[in-house]
């Protein structure tokens, strides 16, 4: 695995393109979708990690659940504070290393999404899994959105390398696979008039259904359900991203 990539990326044109893809609009159903499979107790508690701007997390704090966001960008954090503060909901955010999470069984509930899986090397992502596996409380649920093998490659070398403009930036997207180490180079090029060039990498380890069931259930995780992220339906070949929804044993 490449550098702490993850600690500079999510900033400067990223927040442009980013921006106005997600509203309150297309979060609430994915937000269903979520609530369905968390099955949290009325007040519940829920750890989102990592957290980004809240996006989703802010959304269940208005659906009244106690939420916890966890990430490693204090400028996203700060995003999610700020509108928590002004709608007067029940939020705290940690800056902190998504490993690092030191609230043994807290919570109800608990979810990474939109593809925030897979930074580290194995034994990193592990940390994570087992991280997660702590703080939750016996029998709570965990739902990961992820790309999977499987997804990726049906449709890889049609993306392999894209322009796209969004506002005022134009955007190179170009992707790479790692055979030898499982992982997925994204190579972002940003173009602005009247601003320098600016590119960023990430680098993604990808896991097969099988790993990932596998990774989940040396943790302690049981009951593993597959589905297609897009809608909510069980998970197929023709999926883009799964949702992996999990319980922690007793």
């Amino acid at each position: 695995m490449q550098s702490e990539w993850w600690t500079t990326f999510f900033t400067g044109s990223y927040f442009d393109v980013y921006k106005d893809i997600h509203t309150e609009e297309t979060t609430r159903p994915e937000v269903d979708v979520l609530e369905q499979l968390l099955r949290l107790p009325v007040q519940g508690h829920l750890l989102d990690v990592p957290c980004g701007n809240g996006r989703h997390a802010l959304e269940f704090a208005r659906r009244g659940y106690v939420v916890s966001g966890v990430d490693i960008s204090q400028s996203l954090l700060d995003q999610a504070r700020q509108e928590a503060e002004s709608a007067h909901l029940r939020t705290a955010w940690h800056h902190r290393d998504m490993r690092d999470l030191p609230w043994p069984q807290t919570f109800d509930g608990a979810v990474c999404l939109w593809g925030s899986f897979g930074y580290f090397d194995d034994e990193g992502n592990r940390a994570f899994v087992e991280a997660v596996a702590r703080a939750l409380k016996p029998g709570g649920r965990l739902v990961l959105e992820t790309p999977i093998v499987e997804s990726l490659f049906r449709y890889f070398h049609r993306d392999e390398r894209r322009w796209e403009q969004r506002g005022d930036v134009i955007w190179l997207k170009e992707l790479r696979y790692d055979f030898s180490q499982s992982q997925l180079e994204r190579r972002w090029t940003y173009v602005k008039a009247n601003e320098p060039i600016q590119q960023q990498q990430m680098f993604t380890r990808l896991y097969t259904y099988r790993e990932l069931c596998q990774l989940f259930e040396a943790a302690g995780f049981v009951q593993f359900e597959g589905y297609d992220a897009r809608t909510g339906q069980p998970f197929t070949v023709n999926s883009a991203h799964l949702l992996l929804a999990m319980t922690k044993g007793l």
